[in-house]
């Protein structure tokens, strides 16, 4: 396996993006759990799938425009559709939820009417879908790379504004212009961060990874930042034994990776359980000289 990732090149593309994506996915994941905002991730892949659909679409119908990846006009349209979720949000401000549900609905609903106009119900599609090792190409894992870049400085950068934000979202929005502009940003991040991430695992599959691996992390961490240590941790491993796995057995990418980040969540929660059993199980020891009191 190792010596085929250094020879074959969409091998060693994929694994190094994997890698870079195991890092992106859970440090903005754990923003979007903390501001219960899980389904956000889930909106702007539907927008994304409506945005290759519409690439597919167009090469069909207009050929000279053939080269253009439509992976990059689904990047396109996924942080288009960020800006209509804070509008939306802003105009129902206490029924932000179903908010989400309309833009997932709608995205899916535009994204049939250009697989159908672009006649793209084929195994092209099923790779956008569900990941797949053969599409990722170097321009890509450039692409990852950037994301990367700009992920980490705006995470950096940003940290004390988005801390606001997280635990006082309202409070943040009212006090300072400023912090809307973070807000703002911060949308247009998670949009950027699904968008390479669908590469990997597939548009129906991005959520996963921004949610799953923050919610093992969350069972062990004992800290903040200690939840993006573990949730990275989760998140790398999860992808690369994904990786592996699918491609010796030949298996879906993202499904494979799911259901290993599902099954080890599992565990994460069997073995939590069993520790907080089996302390509270332990009788009281004192000391001889300790004087107990009831």
């Amino acid at each position: 396996m190792l010596q085929d990732i250094l020879q074959v090149d969409f091998l060693r593309y994929a694994f190094l993006s994997g890698i870079m994506i195991g890092i992106i996915c859970p440090v903005i994941g754990v923003f979007i759990v903390l501001r219960k905002m899980s389904l956000m991730a889930d909106g702007m892949s539907h927008m994304a799938l409506s945005g290759i659909a519409a690439g597919l679409a167009l090469q069909r119908y207009l050929p000279f425009l053939y080269f253009i990846n439509p992976f990059y006009i689904g990047m396109l349209f996924s942080v288009l559709g960020s800006f209509c979720i804070r509008p939306l949000m802003k105009l129902y401000p206490f029924y932000r939820e179903f908010v989400i549900p309309i833009i997932l609905a709608s995205a899916i609903g535009l994204s049939v009417v250009f697989i159908s106009l672009a006649d793209a119900f084929n195994k092209d599609l099923f790779g956008y879908l569900f990941g797949s090792l053969i599409t990722i190409s170097h321009t890509d894992f450039l692409v990852v790379l950037i994301v990367l870049v700009i992920v980490l400085g705006f995470v950096i950068l940003c940290y004390k504004p988005l801390l606001i934000l997280t635990f006082d979202e309202e409070g943040s929005l009212v006090s300072k212009r400023g912090k809307q502009v973070t807000d703002i940003l911060f949308t247009m991040i998670v949009a950027l961060v699904v968008s390479v991430t669908m590469n990997i695992v597939g548009v129906l599959l991005v959520s996963a990874m921004m949610i799953i691996p923050v919610a093992k992390g969350m069972q062990l961490a004992k800290s903040f930042k200690q939840v993006f240590i573990y949730s990275i941790i989760f998140a790398e491993f999860d992808i690369i034994g994904g990786l592996v796995v699918s491609y010796q057995f030949n298996w879906s990418t993202g499904g494979t990776i799911v259901v290993l980040a599902f099954v080890l969540f599992m565990i994460v929660l069997l073995i939590k359980k069993t520790v907080q059993s089996i302390s509270r199980s332990k009788p009281v020891s004192y000391s001889s000289d300790e004087t107990v009191k009831f």
